[in-house]
């Protein structure tokens, strides 16, 4: 199954000050983060994991990640078909009962 959004929180007061970088141009603040899918949902039915992204030296010394939050996978697609599954149907009854 695909999907189109990832609905979720981190909490704010568990990014260390040292990973929101500024731009020295424009002065905009940036975090860098990771959303990584989850082995499987957990009871609340989160599907992503969020943390602080790690850089290289970080990655290479095997440092454990800080996690920040979770999010949920949804899709609005789910509610329609696509063109494809349209397609695949079988032809609809010639009963024409449209109130128009």
């Amino acid at each position: 199954m695909s999907f189109d959004y990832l609905n979720g929180s981190i909490c704010l007061d568990d990014i260390p000050p040292a990973s929101i970088k500024q731009d020295p141009e424009t002065k905009k603040r940036y975090f860098a983060f990771t959303a990584a899918k989850m082995r499987q949902p957990d009871k609340y039915g989160n599907t992503h994991t969020v943390y602080i992204r790690q850089n290289k030296e970080e990655k290479e010394r095997r440092e454990e990640k800080k996690y920040l939050g979770k999010a949920l996978e949804f899709s609005f697609r789910d509610k329609y078909p696509g063109p494809e599954a349209v397609a695949e149907m079988p032809p609809a009854d010639e009963k024409d009962d449209l109130p128009y």
